[in-house]
């Protein structure tokens, strides 16, 4: 999916923004013990862009939303991953 299909597919642009503000709200809820132990996971922008989305219901980036999907979930995914490896 690109860009343009993505932008004009609304129901993939809600669900996504969802998963987003759940991944944000998420973070909030993790220890800061975990939260310094793995400082390389950029904890306070997720649950900034969390709680920009949520506020501004006629405001949302929707390139921004494309470009964190494309670009910075990757690696928040394998970073998550490796903090549960090594915690089990």
């Amino acid at each position: 999916m690109n860009y343009k299909a993505f932008f004009h597919d609304r129901k993939t642009c809600s669900a996504t923004i969802r998963e987003l503000e759940i991944i944000g709200e998420a973070v909030g809820k993790i220890s800061s013990e975990i939260k310094t132990k793995y400082s390389d996971v950029l904890w306070q922008p997720i649950k900034d862009f969390r709680n920009k989305i949520v506020h501004e219901y006629f405001g949302i980036d929707y390139r921004m939303v494309w470009d964190i999907v494309k670009n910075e979930l990757p690696i928040l995914n394998s970073q998550i991953s490796d903090i549960i490896k090594d915690l089990t």
